[in-house]
């Protein structure tokens, strides 16, 4: 049609004719024919425009060429078109088509066009009328009165023979045929219809026997050869006409003679065994094989090779790899995959056309490790004994050699017949360095200049400007010293005696007397945790590792010293020395070893005596938080109302997220701050509005917080925004009776360290600014070894750099599933992407000049965001009940210059002023002796020094006892769950398995920043909410847009992952009995008087200190606490019960609220400025012992 056509021509618009590139020689008839020829026949793809010689065929994938010394000639391409090659292709295709439009006639509506392709393609053929040598019988000329055909054996010898007279009839020129004596044309007389192409398949393919009465050849000269069978002893004289049923044939009398005996019964030969034949080829040639086909090669193949020609042996033998490789593909795991859109098995034509199709055009393909893999084992194959493999293939076994598991190396390179372990060992040895614990600060020095100028080159700028990041963090050691022969040296001391000199020429014996002075003491300590900084880059070229491990520090736990110093100041000099580079900042986990180390460089920095500033994890602080939350150490009060964590457990939130098992996972918090935690909260329907508010609203800032840090495109001044607001926020909860000071005070340098940082042009990625590296280069280490002493890491740290330095830069992928690995592993395949991907999102607005103070350069844009944020924060804050003399922050103030900004910092790192509300008057020595005795305001005890808090000081608690109390006290419910079953090594769970790999579907991040924009205008109308009821829907929407990505698909709990034995021997399943006797209750007799229970909305009676005197007060009860891990988290039972006796129910506590009895109800105690009571009386944890007496009625407020 000429829809079609115009379809053709658009679609191969480069097609243009042009008369006068005709080339000399060629009719221009003939070249537009030819040129044209993708837009007039559907068949053809594209042709060689320039020389002529070849035209694609789109239906059977392979070049038609011209004949030779014919250019611009379609001859041959109209041959092929009738060749049984490609209409057996169009067959096919039309079979598919047929078989897809059958399974949509089936299951959906087709289209008209569709419909009228069905019925096409179903619709029987009738068969053509026979002709018989040229003339139609007499019954056939009467019915349809037309004209005679004459058959193609006829025009072939009319056309070899001169007609005398133009005027004879039909009849006559046939009669005068038959009188002419002719060569024998053979047995068969339909050869040149039904039978040809049988005959020419089975006398191509097949041979004959010495005993058989027949032998092949040909009958006519060139092109017009066709195959035939003739009578063994004739000689090709003597052909006489005969005309039979099939047709008309010149015959000597021994041809004839055999086609009326046996003529039949080879005709039947023919049909079955040519079938056989041209089925044969096409299988070979086929894109795609059925089962039946399958059958059909199996059976071919059963043939003795003595039955077929050279030719047909080759097409035997091709048949026979053809069926071992269709055989492997349908038992193999890969059958799925590579399977067609039909269904069925793709054929070796079409296996290898897409092979070439994508190596040519595909680069990803071309250099993946797999091609490179087959590169080098064809080579192999040539009869290279040692072939220059690929740098993918060198880098994927260094860093497999890496793992240190030797035995999954020889497995893996023995079966993909590639790189020796040996080779590998020798690359290694040559990258192998100084120990990384024996660094002077030259040598510091020196790696840093290395790493820079790697990053300078490789983006082929040597004046780039690079800026990075130091972080400090400790990893637990075995503590024993072990001898380092690589580096002839004894390790696994603290400093000074971390690295002990052995002589060269030493023997075993003074080897022996070294090891026994370091185990009696001569030497100091072993080692128990190592301190190390790893540096990272904000910004390097594609496939570089963007963080290193620099140096480390061998010490005991928590020790206080210099080493952070000393390397920043070791960076800061080869910094300067090599130009045009900077520090910007120190990361560490903010444990109260290191509190002091950053706030005096935050001071420092503020006072503009340094560009380094201090920046406290943001992930450490949010884990540390969510305890502070939902833990029973203190209760968590902000105005009038409080964090109530009992609502999290009545709405359905995982046990998982609210009682924790992994407390190093970075994904945990943030899936309890999610959508369906704040979705759950809200269709509860909570009667308690203030509550429920500030605990959507606490999730909420969480969430901002960790956002504000690791999102990937969002812009420098939303991060420092939603930074302040969350700061102004959580400083604003009340410190007496609470332990949240220490990480408060962590939060106030993280925000400062934050704001200032974003604000600077060269930080584009503030995830790198945090000690997360830190974390995961940990997590890296122990997934290839879980525990180590200090030789050992040595090796790991070599070798983990060789595998980083691999995986980057071949872009491998390190895991298949991501819940393979627990805590910082767990995230580590989605850490490495999301270093290698980068962001798309800019740095802050000032470019800082690193000759002048950066604080002075900086401030004008961090004192906006301070003053904007406050403006909108104090109305929000002062909806809660928030103000000046009830919690406010004292950051929530106009701050005018960093020293102002400073002298709150002293301030708020000082002991806090002692809350006067709920203390009887009292000379100042009293009031002194009150503030030491009371654990939760000592600057001391406020420091948790873990990730997720500790006790507050005279708590019955005891951290030294952690291993005794769990296993004395929780056997049963370590690690288990009320619907697991743990029988095996591999609990099944919910986790989500995705086969992708990271370097196909790695698009999915971390954070997805999504929508950034519509996400800060809902995070100011949530700002400027004056209701309370309106708060928990505003904090929805803006939770909504800020989701995470691979993070909110995976486990919430260790349910999916292996377990040790340990963690198998403590998983116990949880029974009703487990949990009855962690809250205390047993068997009751049937008769017993119903019991008093303790549970939310209870009445209780306990002691109320203020100042000196002690009362007994009302409270009502919010939460129950019971302790899992050593740490107290909401209860898993609804009640505790109540006996008068203070020893009934051991590990249990109660958050309660403080109440007044007015007639016959109870009216709550307001917390507000000036009031009669602080916050230690109006919240406060009451343990199970200091209960006095419990009120059988429900609290009637």
């Amino acid at each position: 049609s000429k829809l079609y056509c115009l379809c053709k021509l658009i679609q191969h618009s480069a097609w243009v004719y042009d008369p006068e590139a005709c080339p000399s020689g060629n009719k221009i008839k003939t070249y537009k024919e030819f040129v044209f020829l993708p837009i007039t026949d559907e068949n053809c793809v594209r042709v060689d425009r320039v020389r002529g010689l070849w035209a694609f065929c789109g239906t059977c994938k392979k070049e038609v060429s011209c004949r030779d010394g014919r250019a611009f000639s379609h001859v041959r391409w109209n041959d092929h078109k009738n060749s049984p090659e490609h209409k057996g292709h169009i067959r096919r295709l039309q079979e598919i088509k047929l078989l897809e439009l059958k399974k949509k006639k089936n299951n959906e509506v087709m289209t008209s066009l569709e419909r009228a392709t069905y019925g096409q393609l179903t619709k029987k053929q009738s068969p053509l009328l026979q002709y018989y040598s040229g003339v139609a019988s007499a019954k056939e000329t009467n019915k349809t009165n037309a004209p005679t055909r004459p058959s193609s054996t006829t025009i072939s010898v009319a056309s070899e023979e001169k007609a005398s007279d133009s005027s004879k009839t039909s009849e006559e020129k046939t009669s005068d045929i038959r009188k002419k004596p002719r060569t024998c044309e053979g047995i068969m007389p339909d050869f040149r219809g039904e039978l040809k192409k049988p005959l020419r398949a089975y006398a191509m393919y097949a041979t004959t026997d010495s005993n058989s009465k027949y032998k092949f050849g040909q009958v006519g000269v060139g092109r017009q050869k066709v195959s035939q069978i003739y009578h063994r002893g004739c000689d090709g004289s003597g052909g006489v006409y005969v005309k039979t049923k099939k047709g008309a044939i010149f015959s000597c009398a021994k041809c004839d003679e055999l086609r009326t005996k046996s003529g039949r019964k080879y005709r039947q030969v023919i049909k079955d065994r040519g079938g056989k034949l041209i089925r044969a080829v096409e299988c070979t040639n086929r894109s795609e094989i059925t089962p039946t086909e399958m059958k059909f090669m199996e059976d071919f193949v059963r043939a003795d090779e003595c039955r077929f020609s050279s030719e047909g042996v080759d097409l035997r033998s091709r048949i026979v790899l053809a069926l071992s490789f269709y055989k492997s593909l349908s038992t193999s795991a890969e059958a799925e995959a590579i399977s067609t859109t039909s269904g069925y098995i793709p054929g070796v034509d079409k296996f290898l056309d897409n092979f070439v199709k994508h190596y040519t055009d595909n680069e990803q393909f071309r250099e993946s490790l797999v091609l490179n893999l087959m590169k080098g084992y064809v080579s192999k194959v040539e009869g290279i004994k040692n072939p220059q493999y690929g740098t993918k293939v060198i880098n994927f076994f260094l860093a497999l050699a890496a793992s240190g598991d030797k035995k999954a190396f020889e497995y893996v390179s023995g079966n993909l017949g590639s790189v020796g372990l040996r080779h590998m060992k020798r690359i290694s040895a040559r990258k192998r360095n100084e120990p990384f614990i024996n660094l002077s600060a030259e040598q510091i020095g020196h790696r840093v200049r290395d790493i820079v100028s790697k990053i300078r080159s490789g983006f082929n700028d040597p004046a780039k400007s690079v800026a990075f990041t130091v972080g400090i963090d400790a990893t637990c050691l075995v503590s024993t010293f072990q001898v380092s022969a690589t580096h002839g040296g004894i390790v696994g001391g603290t400093v000074p005696n971390h690295f002990i000199t052995v002589e060269e020429n030493s023997d075993a014996e003074e080897m022996k007397k070294k090891l026994q002075e370091c185990l009696d003491g001569d030497h100091g300590v072993p080692a128990a945790e190592v301190k190390c900084a790893i540096i990272s880059f904000q910004e390097v070229p594609p496939n570089m590792c963007p963080y290193y491990t620099l140096s480390g520090l061998p010490q005991s736990i928590n020790e206080s010293n210099n080493f952070g110093e000393h390397v920043v100041d070791a960076c800061v000099a080869a910094a300067k020395e090599i130009g045009n580079a900077v520090v910007l900042n120190t990361s560490t986990d903010g444990v109260a070893c290191e509190v002091q180390g950053n706030l005096f460089l935050t001071k420092e920095y503020l006072q503009g005596k340094t560009n380094q500033i201090s920046l406290p994890d943001p992930n450490h602080n949010v884990k540390n938080l969510r305890y502070q939350l939902i833990g029973g150490s203190s209760p968590a009060s902000i105005g009038f109302f409080v964090f109530d964590p009992y609502m999290l457990r009545a709405a359905g939130v995982r046990v998982e997220l609210i009682r924790i098992d992994d407390f190093a996972s970075d994904a945990l918090p943030m899936k309890l701050a999610s959508v369906l935690t704040i979705r759950k909260l809200i269709a509860f329907g909570f009667d308690d509005t203030g509550n429920l508010a500030v605990t959507i609203i606490s999730l909420t800032f969480m969430r901002l917080r960790s956002y504000a840090v690791n999102a990937r495109t969002i812009d420098w001044k939303h991060r420092a925004i939603y930074t302040w607001a969350t700061l102004l926020w959580f400083t604003s909860f009340h410190t007496p009776g609470s332990t949240m000071l220490a990480n408060k005070r962590n939060m106030v340098l993280e925000s400062i360290g934050l704001l200032f940082l974003v604000s600077r042009s060269d930080v584009v990625h503030p995830r790198r600014t945090t000690s997360e590296c830190n974390e995961h280069t940990y997590g890296f280490w122990r997934m290839l070894l879980r525990e180590f002493n200090m030789e050992q890491l040595i090796r790991i740290v070599e070798r983990s750099n060789i595998r980083l330095d691999a995986i980057f830069e071949s872009n491998l992928v390190t895991s298949r599933s991501a819940t393979s690995f627990k805590g910082y592993q767990q995230t580590f395949p989605e850490f490495l992407s999301a270093l290698r991907d980068g962001s798309g999102a800019t740095g802050g607005p000032v470019n800082v000049d690193n000759s002048r103070p950066a604080v002075d350069q900086l401030w004008e844009e961090v004192q906006g965001v301070i003053e904007y944020t406050n403006s909108f924060m104090l109305p929000l804050l002062e909806l809660f009940g928030v103000e000046d003399g009830n919690g406010l922050s004292p950051f929530a103030v106009d701050i005018n210059s960093p020293s102002e900004l400073l002298g709150l910092v002293d301030r708020f790192f000082k002991p806090p002023k002692r809350d006067m509300r709920g203390s009887s008057a009292q000379s100042a020595e009293e009031t002194d002796l009150t503030v030491a005795d009371d654990g939760t305001l000592d600057d001391a005890a406020g420091d948790e020094g873990g990730d997720e808090g500790g006790e507050a000081l005279g708590q019955s608690a005891s951290l030294d006892t952690l291993p005794v109390s769990v296993i004395a006290n929780h056997i049963s419910e370590i690690q288990a769950s009320a619907e697991d079953d743990v029988d095996g090594d591999l609990v099944l769970g919910d986790g989500n398995d995705s086969t992708v790999p990271s370097s196909e579907a790695n698009a999915e991040s971390f954070f997805d920043a999504g929508d950034s924009v519509n996400a800060f205008d809902h995070f100011k109308a949530l700002v400027r909410c004056r209701n309370l009821s309106d708060i928990p829907v505003c904090a929805l929407k803006v939770v909504e847009l800020v989701q995470l990505g691979k993070l909110e698909k995976g486990a919430v709990s260790s349910a999916g992952h292996f377990n040790s034995r340990n963690a198998r021997w403590f998983n116990k399943k949880k029974t009703t009995t487990t949990l009855a006797a962690a809250s205390g209750e047993g068997d009751e007799d049937d008769d017993a008087v119903e019991a008093v229970l303790i549970k939310r909305n209870s009445l209780i009676q306990a002691h109320c200190k203020r100042g000196r005197s002690v009362a007994v007060e009302n409270y009502r009860v919010l939460a129950l606490f019971t302790k899992y891990y050593n740490k107290w988290f909401v209860a898993q039972v609804e009640n505790f019960p109540w006996t008068n006796d203070p020893s009934a129910v051991k590990n249990a506590r109660v958050l309660v609220r403080l109440t007044k009895k007015s007639g016959s109800s109870y009216k709550e105690e307001a917390l507000e400025a000036g009031g009669s009571y602080g916050p230690k009386q109006i919240f406060c944890i009451k343990n199970y012992c200091d209960i006095l007496d419990v009120d059988s009625e429900l609290v009637d407020l």
